[in-house]
């Protein structure tokens, strides 16, 4: 490319010698040569305009030729950086996903979302460099052209623009580091409010906050794209100043020619050149120091997505699951989060028995989501064992198969069916299987949607009721034929008879399942085989339900909690 450019410029300078004393140009052989061979078209014209026709043509050439390998090298400097960008993105993205379910505990979702944003800084990162790097080269052709050519004019041109490149880098480099890092900063409190407000929109509009968090928004989008701007007009100065200081050394260098009294065929044809060379080096070493710039720029944001752990598990595409025949056995569990006091879990022991319906009671905080986290294998427990039909087995997440219903379900933005084969998410779902699991699942509201099993249910299923989303999350955990369905607290924020109905659906269950019910309330874990009591983390009681929910419901009355 550099010899392309510096080909450009010497045809440039070809055609001021053409312009101003073309008789010089046949003291190049070469070009007389070609000359020679220029047909005449049966048409009388004199020799320095045939000379100066040819030489415009050789400009034209070119100048075609630099633009074809400009256009080549750019594409493919931004399909690499792209691709290389993208490919960050889903390292991260991965191992966000691979990542212990204890460390999304720790996150802010939000930030997580707009981290992933940043594989954009990446590319644009990466394609800065690629700039410098190409126009690096394209520099080092011009200036061994120059120097060549015309040594004193070049080291004139090139000693002063360095200069000024140099002052003009040094100016801007830091205001340009920090407008980098305060934009990031400002994208991910922008993100963060927005998902905030159309996560939270049903309480955005009861509590009447529409104002509020349009202002806040507001303030932040007024910050980045001041923030923005600065970023975009560092990276132009150079150019501004480069301009200057290229045409000013022109006018330097005509006057410095004119006194050692050279002819005008040199002055045109050194001048020509030199012209040539700032017209294609001042853009390209301005591009260098705006590609530095670019890199100082979005140096922050890529140094915080490239710190991200990218070392996380690979994930598994197909889980092996652990035949579950006969007992699930937690002995002497104990688990304790992250920069926690005291353990969730202190040695707690239970027993699930195939086919039987297990219940855990307890306050809020006595360690029941926490047993939940280590049944599904989100939570690996610091000490204790698993036994699986009486054989140790090593937690992780789908250690077991088992179909989970949560308090609060998500809900993909996708269709009914897509929801309930989350499990096979990404495959088309068997839709006998779906409209067998909705059965099951009591889910009676189907023929009440204008597309069945195909109705787009929306994001979080504002659409539905509560009972309705419970219902898709029943038929969504019972999709994969699990041996455990496991319901944590799937009823405590329905109604009254809503709940009666998610309850006598579960109950309709137990005939074909093991089901571990983890609630609070005594309604819900009436029908269970086995009830555990959980207080603190430890196992108070456990046996049948006539033998804990007395006791229990007597501790409820005493804490003033509703039973």
């Amino acid at each position: 490319m550099g010899f392309v450019e510096l080909g450009l410029a010497g045809t440039i300078s070809l055609l001021g010698v053409a312009l101003a004393a073309p008789e010089g140009l046949e003291k190049v052989g070469p070009l007389w040569k070609l000359f020679q061979l220029l047909p005449s078209f049966g048409v009388d014209i004199p020799q320095s305009i045939r000379m100066l026709i040819l030489v415009l043509g050789l400009v034209c050439v070119a100048t075609a030729l630099k633009n074809i390998l400009t256009a080549t090298m750019t594409y493919w400097q931004g399909l690499v950086s792209q691709y290389v960008g993208w490919d960050i993105g889903v390292q991260v993205f991965d191992a966000y996903l691979g990542a212990a379910y204890v460390w999304h505990t720790q996150r802010n979702p939000a930030d997580l979302s707009v981290h992933l944003t940043w594989r954009a800084y990446v590319a644009s990162f990466l394609l800065g460099g690629l700039q410098v790097a190409s126009q690096v080269g394209i520099m080092l052709f011009l200036m061994v052209g120059a120097f060549v050519m015309a040594p004193l004019v070049a080291l004139l041109l090139y000693g002063v623009a360095a200069s000024v490149a140099l002052l003009v880098y040094k100016a801007a480099q830091r205001k340009a580091l920090e407008a980098g890092e305060q934009a990031a900063e400002l994208g991910v409190g922008a993100g963060r409010v927005a998902l905030s407000a159309l996560h939270g929109i049903r309480e955005v509009q009861i509590y009447g906050q529409q104002a509020s968090f349009g202002t806040h928004y507001s303030s932040y989008a007024t910050a980045t794209a001041k923030a923005n701007a600065r970023q975009n007009l560092f990276p132009a100065m150079p150019l501004w100043f480069l301009e200057t200081t290229g045409m000013t050394l022109l006018f330097l260098a005509v006057i410095l020619m004119a006194t050692r009294s050279e002819s005008v065929a040199s002055i045109t044809g050194t001048l020509t050149l030199m012209a040539a060379i700032c017209w294609r080096m001042l853009p390209a070493l301005n591009k260098i120091v705006g590609g530095v710039l670019q890199l100082k720029t979005y140096f922050s944001p890529v140094q915080t997505l490239l710190a991200s752990d990218l070392s996380s598990p690979q994930i598994v595409a197909h889980v092996t699951h652990t035949p579950f025949a006969q007992s699930l056995e937690l002995r002497e569990i104990s688990f304790r989060y992250p920069q926690a006091q005291e353990d969730s879990l202190d040695g707690v022991s239970l027993t699930i028995g195939k086919g039987s319906m297990v219940g855990l009671v307890g306050l809020s905080g006595a360690g029941k989501s926490t047993v939940v986290g280590v049944l599904t294998g989100l939570l690996e427990p610091r000490q204790g064992t698993l036994l699986v039909d009486g054989k140790e087995v090593k937690s992780g997440p789908g250690f077991l198969k088992i179909g989970y219903v949560p308090q609060n379900p998500y809900i993909i933005d996708a269709s009914l069916a897509e929801n309930v084969a989350f499990c096979s998410w990404g495959s088309a779902p068997d839709e006998e299987r779906v409209r067998e699991c909705c059965r099951m699942a009591a889910m009676d509201f189907l023929d009440s949607l204008p597309e069945d099993i195909h109705t787009e249910l929306g994001d979080r299923g504002m659409r539905l009721s509560g009972g309705q989303v419970q219902r898709i999350a029943i038929a969504r955990a019972l999709y994969g034929a699990p041996d455990i369905l496991l319901l944590d607290e799937a009823t405590s924020a329905l109604d009254g008879a809503a709940e009666a109905a998610i309850q006598s659906t579960i109950l309709s269950l137990r005939e074909n399942l093991t089901i571990v019910v983890v609630a609070h309330r005594l309604s819900t874990v009436q029908g269970c085989d086995h009830l555990y009591w959980l207080d603190a983390g430890k196992v108070r009681k456990y046996g049948s339900p006539e033998k804990v929910l007395p006791e229990y419901e007597m501790f409820l009355n005493t804490h003033g909690e509703d039973a």
